[in-house]
């Protein structure tokens, strides 16, 4: 009998199914793409990159990371089954108003992409195993974890674009290294159809900050925040507005490059401790209506 790995969320059962990168029902919103991908993997301490082309179509893509119960139950019902209302739009480049639940959706989604995604190149993976576990947690209503900071933009290419990805390592910049010993972070970001994503977190250190961007910088204008949720709803027409906002496939390339030096950005020198602010976990929501 062969022997598998354990489920990378659940940790009880063998990983004895694979589980989509790219979600199955995303190829029946495309059917007529077939496109090829590409995987970038930076780690620091670690030399160069590793670049993994990919020669099957990334809806192909399946990780035998999980097992048949995760991923016949949880991850259907919980993650990808509320997602699809909610994205359909958007991976078309179509106008979205999305409720707190709807942006709750949309980052459990975003967020089992990226866990699952790492899993492509395991040997590289650099998310901790307690993020695997943490949705694994929440998996009744799923969630990223504390201190994780999820942007959306609209893609701008005459194409869509599936595939993407790049990850990098992170440090802490040089003038915090001492008050967040410990810290690690990583951060992805990939695209699919019309729909970027961009993905922050960090981890290891004193639980009572949330060491993250304070802004994001030039990519400012392009970029939705859609967790922690910041609001009540979210009203975002990409593609319609006058000129368009969003990245072309310039502006897609330099946000993956964006932490490319391995320190997280937007935190002048001169920034005072105060900005070490309490994590934010999306318990601070507003109760629906």
């Amino acid at each position: 009998m062969t022997l598998h790995p354990l489920c990378v969320f659940c940790r009880l059962r063998e990983a004895d199914d694979g589980e989509h990168v790219i979600s199955d029902w995303i190829r029946r919103e495309f059917p007529r793409e077939s496109p090829r991908g590409l995987v970038l993997i930076s780690a620091l301490g670690r030399p160069g990159e590793t670049w993994a082309p990919r020669s099957e179509v990334p809806f192909d893509w399946r990780v035998p990371c999980v097992c048949w119960h995760c991923n016949r139950h949880w991850l259907s019902n919980s993650v990808e089954q509320p997602a699809i209302p909610v994205l359909r739009p958007a991976l078309h480049g179509h106008h979205v108003a999305w409720t707190q639940a709807d942006q709750r959706a949309v980052a459990a989604w975003v967020f089992k992409t990226t866990l699952v995604f790492h899993q492509v190149v395991p040997q590289q993976a650099l998310i901790p195993r307690e993020h695997y576990a943490h949705l694994y947690q929440t998996r009744h209503r799923p969630t990223p974890p504390p201190r994780t900071h999820i942007w959306l933009a609209h893609y701008l290419g005459e194409k869509h674009r599936f595939g993407d990805w790049r990850s990098e390592e992170l440090r802490a910049p040089e003038p915090y290294r001492t008050q967040l010993a410990g810290y690690r972070g990583y951060v992805v970001t990939f695209c699919v159809g019309k729909l970027i994503a961009h993905v922050y977190s960090s981890f290891g250190y004193d639980e009572r900050f949330d060491f993250a961007p304070t802004d994001t910088g030039t990519f400012d204008r392009a970029l939705v925040a859609v967790w922690p949720i910041r609001g009540s709803a979210i009203n975002w027409a990409p593609g319609i507005t006058q000129p368009e906002v969003g990245l072309d496939d310039r502006g897609f390339s330099e946000l993956t490059r964006s932490f490319a030096r391995g320190d997280v950005p937007a935190f002048p020198e001169n920034l005072p401790n105060t900005a070490l602010r309490p994590p934010a976990t999306g318990r601070h929501e507003t109760p629906l209506a």
